[in-house]
């Protein structure tokens, strides 16, 4: 059973994670914003071994904030280390503010600035849908045994929606 630990990931990230559930994690920045990190069970596209990830935020951000961004990194770290690197992460932006374009790009800034980004492969896809643009990724290793199988489902299923 996959579980990611807040005491794992407390020993890494600026700020303290308390567990919500096996897969959540939530924290406060020194701003306020609390926030709520998880991942749930794929129940679409892969057969197992992959998620949707979230981050959501309860109040909007105030500031630029690199804690934020290393905690972000903690817990993606302790996700990866389950399961022998054969997990993936896929995840839909949030269009409900129009920041989805946002959301995307940080998302690939955050993995550029990861210091072991090499070893990961991000592909992200957009369409429209009346009027409305969906960005969407998938995250994995690079070692990961299904790789490139993986990204074709993931781009077939998006082809299909």
């Amino acid at each position: 059973m996959l579980v990611i630990s807040a005491d794992r990931i407390n020993r890494f990230s600026p700020y303290f994670c308390t567990q919500l559930d096996d897969l959540s994690v939530t924290f406060t920045t020194d701003e306020g914003v609390c926030y709520d990190v998880g991942f749930t069970k794929d129940a679409f596209i892969f057969d197992d071994g992959a998620y949707f990830c979230f981050i959501s935020n309860k109040t909007a951000p105030k500031a630029k904030d690199d804690k934020l961004y290393q905690t972000i990194v903690a817990i993606f770290e302790e996700f990866f280390t389950q399961e022998d690197g054969t997990l993936v992460v896929m995840y839909i932006c949030d269009t409900t503010d129009a920041m989805q374009q946002f959301r995307s790009r940080l998302f690939r800034i955050w993995l550029s600035r990861y210091s072991h980004s090499e070893e990961y492969t991000l592909h992200s896809e957009s369409n429209e849908d009346n009027g409305i643009v969906y960005y969407y990724g998938i995250l994995l290793r690079k070692d990961n045994p299904q790789h490139d199988s993986n990204i074709r489902s993931f781009h077939d299923f998006l082809i299909d929606i």
